[in-house]
């Protein structure tokens, strides 16, 4: 949650945050409509938020090289990419 400030009040907020979402997600899920593709759908929206969000941030462990950095980002995308697809995709269950 790199929306909230580096202190403590920062951690309480995005704990908040990840908790509520989280609820809400476990509260949705048990409903009769849903079905295992929506929670695959909210779970792939987390994931490319990470995903994208990833090209912003500073790596921590000394330098790394800026193409290495865009490199790993991307394929990490693409492999989140494909995972959607593949749980999103059409369903095959009616044949």
């Amino acid at each position: 949650m790199e929306a909230s400030p580096p202190t403590w009040i920062g951690l309480l907020l995005a704990a908040g945050a990840v908790t509520a979402l989280g609820a809400s997600l476990r509260r949705l899920s048990h409903r009769p409509d849903w079905s295992p593709r929506h929670v695959a759908a909210a779970g792939l929206g987390l994931m490319l938020g990470r995903g994208l969000l990833a090209f912003t941030i500073t790596p921590l462990a000394g330098h790394v090289d800026q193409a290495a950095k865009v490199g790993h980002n991307a394929v990490l995308l693409a492999v989140v990419l494909l995972a959607g697809a593949v749980a999103l995709g059409p369903d095959h269950r009616d044949r």
